[in-house]
């Protein structure tokens, strides 16, 4: 009985401490203005199409997309780039399941505009 007890706790616990939050960061508009706002901190998986902004804990959010923003950023954890790139797009199916598998050896490219995550930033010497 005690072991159900500490496994309950322990998951109420984990869930409240797994909420997505609005922390201190910034983003660049397309006019090059940096704006300190409260970004909604969602970690991530894939590439963000965009991000949901506070101005303070008090105001409402909105949402800024891609092509609003040309950077932006969370204090201290992750800063994303806006760029245009070229993805590679051939794939086949395969029982469901998409692969990188395809009779031509050369690839199918196609132009998106995304964010890309900053993982080292510095000067190139």
């Amino acid at each position: 009985m005690r072991k159900i007890i500490l496994f309950i706790s322990l998951s109420i616990v984990s869930v409240t401490y797994s909420q997505i939050i609005f922390e201190n960061g910034y983003y660049i508009d397309n006019n090059g203005q940096k704006i300190n706002c409260l970004i909604k901190n969602k970690d991530w998986f894939n590439n963000p199409e965009g991000i949901d902004i506070k101005q303070d804990s008090l105001a409402n959010s909105f949402y800024k997309s891609i092509n609003d923003i040309k950077e932006f950023g969370i204090s201290n954890k992750c800063k994303y780039v806006r760029a245009s790139v070229n993805i590679d797009t051939s794939a086949t199916e395969i029982n469901g399941q998409k692969f990188g598998l395809t009779y031509n050896k050369r690839p199918q490219w196609k132009q998106e505009i995304i964010f890309l995550k900053v993982l080292i930033d510095s000067k190139a010497e």
